[in-house]
């Protein structure tokens, strides 16, 4: 949803909470507040995708400590959906460079790791190349 982007609850001490968020589009977002307590209000807002997102948090309208607050949304990433496939998968051949692909396009943001052992279990030096974001080949 967007709105003005700016949400204010009324404390029963005389101070007014202030709160305003915009995305990475530059388009406010309206947060859900909720008070909790006289001194506790509960804020929510909905992310529509990564970016940067700006939280501005105001006390009778000025800044509280360190606000605008910068925050970095990622999608989360989901290792399930990275596929391998390629040779080297399957059958490897002594002196010979294998070679596998792995497709991370569909998985989201995170970090690759790849470990390849030999039969009594020790590490066998890889080299990973992007050929694309988020591809890769391994040989």
């Amino acid at each position: 949803t967007q709105s003005t982007g700016s949400s204010g609850i009324n404390a029963e001490y005389g101070g007014d909470l202030g709160v305003s968020i915009i995305g990475p589009d530059g388009n406010p977002l309206e947060p859900e507040m909720e008070k909790l307590s006289p001194h506790h209000t509960k804020v929510v807002y909905d992310v529509a995708g990564d970016g940067n997102y700006t939280i501005n948090i105001t006390w009778c309208d000025i800044h509280i400590a360190k606000s605008p607050f910068n925050v970095n949304v990622k999608t989360p990433f989901n290792p399930s959906s990275v596929l391998a496939t390629g040779p080297g998968l399957m059958h490897g051949i002594v002196g010979k460079i294998s070679l596998f692909e792995v497709d991370c396009r569909s998985a989201g943001n995170g970090p690759l790791d790849i470990a390849v052992e030999d039969d009594d279990h020790n590490l066998v030096p890889v080299k990973v190349r992007e050929t694309q974001p988020n591809c890769y080949d391994v040989s």
